[in-house]
């Protein structure tokens, strides 16, 4: 489908923060967007939104439910400062991982089915460990950004995983600014490449800005906004 793109990659590389900035920069551009995290394990929406409300309503509980376009629609969480297009749908902090059954996969593609047609983007963060929400996500997904780092464990980790029918597009993201960025980017599949801030300066502005947004950084900036513009084209 489309409308839904997948954010993966190998572990540590930035996939939870590359999604969210992905969405927020949607929402910025007034593209309604659905932002979906899967991972039971360690659940996002503690890092998306600061204080989530005391309604919020867990992942979990709507694949609980009868799955219908108003059961997940009712479950969607709306920042106060994106209320108009951009929604959070995740786990909730401090849920035990095995609170609720995992989803089987007919459940999970009909669960990013029904998400599809209730905003103009779905954004999936491919954080978590075999979960069938990922693994619906990317058969479903019309493009897949596949996160790597720059050094040799991003370039091993890309070639056990070539990109499948043209549809993903590979992002180099280093974990210091003074790695080889763009020499590393010209070896990957794609022309992106970003650099991320080290790991204290991106927890505070999480907390500063109570959601994910596009990081200060020029490279990272100008990254999203290639991914942002490359999956409003493929929708028109």
């Amino acid at each position: 489908m489309s409308n839904i793109t997948l954010v993966c990659g190998g572990s540590g590389v930035g996939k939870t923060t590359f999604a969210a900035a992905l969405a927020a920069r949607l929402a910025h551009e007034k593209v309604h967007t659905l932002l979906i995290s899967p991972d039971a394990f360690v659940p996002s929406f503690g890092l998306w939104v600061h204080a989530p409300a005391k309604k919020t309503v867990s992942l979990g509980s709507i694949l609980e439910r009868e799955l219908t376009a108003e059961s997940v629609a009712a479950g969607v969480y709306l920042p106060q400062e994106n209320r108009q297009s951009l929604g959070l749908l995740g786990y909730l902090p401090g849920e035990a991982s095995d609170k609720y059954t995992p989803p089987g996969m007919e459940q999970a593609e009909r669960l990013l089915r029904i998400a599809a047609t209730l905003a103009h983007q779905v954004v999936v963060d491919g954080a978590g460990y075999g979960d069938a929400l990922k693994r619906a996500a990317a058969k479903l997904a019309g493009i897949r950004f596949a996160l790597v780092e720059s050094g040799p464990r991003g370039l091993l980790w890309q070639k056990s995983c070539p990109p499948e029918k043209g549809e993903t597009l590979w992002i180099a993201c280093p974990r210091a600014a003074d790695d080889p960025v763009e020499e590393t980017a010209n070896r990957l599949h794609g022309s992106f490449f970003s650099t991320l801030p080290q790991s204290a300066e991106a927890h505070t502005k999480l907390i500063e800005s109570h959601l994910f947004a596009p990081y200060a950084d020029k490279a990272y900036r100008q990254t999203v906004e290639k991914a942002a513009n490359a999956m409003m084209q493929e929708a028109s």
